[in-house]
């Protein structure tokens, strides 16, 4: 005779007040499913951990987070778009956002890296040590819900593998994603992996790119597809765009030349620009969507490598920093005005470094430029690492200094939301060793 099946669902979590007898505890290893009264083992797609012996379940459009709570589904729903071209969405090098907040998400239409155990974490589970959100990320930093306070530094959960010269951007949804970079072991990488903001915070994969590439750049389009542009694989690299609603991804057209760790940014018209990059590049030029084509801009006024980047309101671009092909990093920036014929320069960086495009724009049209060092020939080590962050106002042609990053960081990546809260992730932190610390700046 079988038990009375009485079933209350509160938000995601069913709880469940008796089971079928294959459910009992001396017959099932895994959890009670809420819906058929059924032993789970191993548990279902949708089971989301486990309540006693009842399984939690999230919704056909939700997974499950780190944190064991669900959180809807990367791939779950909207429209599919017309990825590859449109307007600007305020994108910068490093990439930025256009909107919105996380709601969560998944990989690929499924669960995270093979699925959720019952109980389990997604992802490779909670921050490096750390709890479920509304607890600590690895190293303690409260995450209640927020960012923290305003002006000040908050580290999220660590990122799943470390890594240095990633491209990032977030998603007009709100979602960060980071693609490839390189490790120190097996080179180039094609992976990706989206961050889905407190009270998930938490990292899952998303299908891989085509290629591997490291030293590459991202940008959101107004479509809200992303493009993943230049990297270091050997030659001119095709561009590649992503299909945040399908996860799919497509091939586009070359570069006019090979490009990695070049200023990389959008202007309002919605065309996009490249200038600088690895081996002291001294080309710039820009590609029409529209038109499917592009075309040289006037050269920089001299080869520079690992510039930041930016475009104004006015679709006037920007360098800012690098290293110029001579020893050291440059305080130097410039900006070319539309249609004008040659670079000028505008007001100096209150500390010569090295970016790797790590800048972004914020809502208020400003520039962040973020870490970097001082000298290209002198390492990664302790005191080459800067922590210091700086901010551009092209509206005064002046800069401001925001409070330093909680460790120096070089060779890691940028990306702002809609908010304007600041991301670093990844990197080198003043060692030889690659950092998984992610930390965000709330303005």
């Amino acid at each position: 005779m079988k038990q009375l099946v009485v079933v209350a669902v509160i938000g995601c979590v069913a709880v469940l007040a008796g089971c079928d007898r294959p459910c009992g505890p001396q017959s099932c290893s895994g959890c009670c499913s809420p819906v058929t009264g059924q032993c789970v083992d191993p548990p279902a797609s949708t089971a989301c951990g486990r309540a006693g012996l009842v399984c939690v379940a999230c919704s056909g459009a939700q997974i499950c987070s780190a944190s064991g709570s669900c959180i809807a589904s990367l791939f779950g729903g909207g429209s599919s778009g017309s990825v590859g071209g449109g307007a600007a969405a305020g994108g910068n090098a490093g990439g930025n956002a256009a909107g919105g907040n996380a709601a969560g998400g998944n990989a690929a239409g499924g669960n995270a890296a093979g699925g959720n155990a019952a109980g389990g974490n997604a992802a490779g589970g909670n921050a490096a040590g750390g709890n479920a959100a509304g607890g600590n990320a690895a190293g303690g930093t409260a995450i209640d819900g927020g960012y923290g306070p305003s002006g000040t530094w908050t580290r999220l959960a660590d990122f799943p593998d470390p890594r240095y010269y990633p491209a990032a951007t977030f998603s007009l949804d709100g979602r960060l994603f980071v693609f490839g970079g390189r490790a120190a072991s097996t080179g180039d990488l094609d992976s990706v992996e989206v961050y889905f903001p407190p009270p998930a915070n938490t990292w899952v994969p998303a299908p891989i790119m085509p290629m591997p590439r490291s030293g590459a750049m991202a940008l959101t389009l107004a479509d809200g597809g992303i493009v993943v542009m230049g990297g270091s694989n050997a030659g001119r690299m095709p561009m590649l765009f992503f299909n945040v609603f399908t996860g799919q991804w497509t091939t586009g057209p070359e570069g006019l030349n090979d490009r990695e760790l070049a200023a990389f940014s959008m202007t309002p018209n919605g065309d996009w620009y490249v200038a600088g990059g690895g081996g002291f590049k001294l080309t710039a030029e820009r590609y029409s969507p529209a038109r499917g084509a592009w075309s040289p801009l006037p050269s920089l006024p001299f080869g520079l490598s690992t510039p930041g980047g930016g475009a104004d309101s006015q679709g006037r671009l920007y360098a800012f920093g690098g290293y110029p092909d001579v020893n050291g990093a440059t305080v130097l920036n410039f900006q070319l005005a539309p249609d004008a014929g040659a670079w000028t320069q505008v007001a100096p960086m209150p500390v010569a470094k090295g970016r790797f495009g790590n800048s972004v724009t914020d809502p208020q049209g400003r520039f962040y430029v973020v870490g970097g060092s001082a000298d290209i020939f002198a390492g990664i080590g302790a005191g080459v690492v800067e922590s210091s962050v700086e901010r551009y106002d092209p509206a005064t042609d002046s800069w401001d200094t925001i409070p330093a990053m909680p460790v120096p960081r070089c060779n890691h990546t940028v990306a702002i939301d809609a908010q304007g809260r600041v991301f670093v992730i990844g990197g080198h932190t003043g060692t030889s060793a690659l950092s998984t610390r992610v930390d965000v700046y709330n303005p």
